[in-house]
């Protein structure tokens, strides 16, 4: 896990490593999706040829007006709470496990 209290500088050098290694990143961030710490992390990737490399999910709040209300009832709309994230997390790594699982056709 890696704690990114901001977007910029981005730990490049961190990031593009985790790129390398695993098969899932997940941006968690109690913000605009659009510009975004998982945008910024899309956009490394991409400069750096990673881009298809690892399967990133992010999560956050919609490009939209939000209302304002209790904070721990927000976070659960837009699936942040625990809950949400486990299960985001889940289908992903479910959507890899299946992947995987299916030969690969041969094209001649």
């Amino acid at each position: 896990m890696v704690n990114a209290r901001f977007v910029k500088p981005l730990d490049a050098q961190l990031l593009l490593a985790l790129a390398q290694t695993k098969r899932l990143i997940v941006t968690v961030e109690e913000a605009y999706l659009a510009g975004g710490f998982g945008s910024a992390l899309l956009e490394l990737l991409e400069e750096n040829g990673l881009q298809d490399k690892v399967r990133v999910v992010r999560m956050g709040i919609p490009d939209r007006l939000v209302t304002h209300g209790d904070a721990k009832l927000l976070l659960a709309k837009y699936g942040l709470d625990a809950d949400g994230i486990y299960t985001r997390v889940k289908e992903a790594i479910d959507v890899l496990d299946n992947r995987r699982a299916k030969p690969q056709k041969v094209r001649r």
